[in-house]
């Protein structure tokens, strides 16, 4: 049999989420955040998907042949998981100009700003929902 390795990123606005393996329409096994599972396949082709409660990856296709190790990596978006820090900072460069200047950032930068990073927030969690976990193929060394 072949083997299927999956390694998860370590990654601050998931990190309580456990992700869902899924290998031919059926569950396979779970991997938590930083986290290793090794998975044994028959040799062929086959599919494989990775879910969470609101997210998901697209179909990726994988071939393996007798006693073939794969080694696969699973992330965040690239975009999407910088969210949620540059949303605190625009929040946090707000909060330190009034702080030591009494003024604010002014209107015409902090509501677009803040508009962008929700409406990224908002395409991750409904149309983008597919494209929010991330999956690479990673080299058998």
């Amino acid at each position: 049999m072949a083997q299927l390795i999956i390694t998860r990123s370590n990654e601050i606005t998931n990190s309580t989420v456990d992700y869902s393996i899924w290998i031919d329409g059926r569950e396979e096994g779970n991997i938590s955040n930083s986290g290793k599972t090794e998975i044994q396949l028959k040799e062929g082709s086959h599919s494989l998907q990775i879910k969470s409660r609101i997210a998901s990856s697209y179909i990726f296709p994988i071939s393996v042949k007798k006693d073939e190790t794969l080694s696969l990596h699973l992330s965040m978006n690239r975009t999407g998981r910088w969210i949620l820090p540059i949303g605190l900072v625009i929040i946090g460069i707000n909060f330190l100009i009034k702080h030591f200047t009494e003024n604010e950032l002014p209107a015409y930068i902090m509501v677009p700003s803040l508009f962008a990073v929700l409406l990224l927030y908002v395409y991750y969690r409904t149309i983008g929902r597919r494209k929010s976990i991330r999956i690479e193929k990673r080299n058998n060394n």
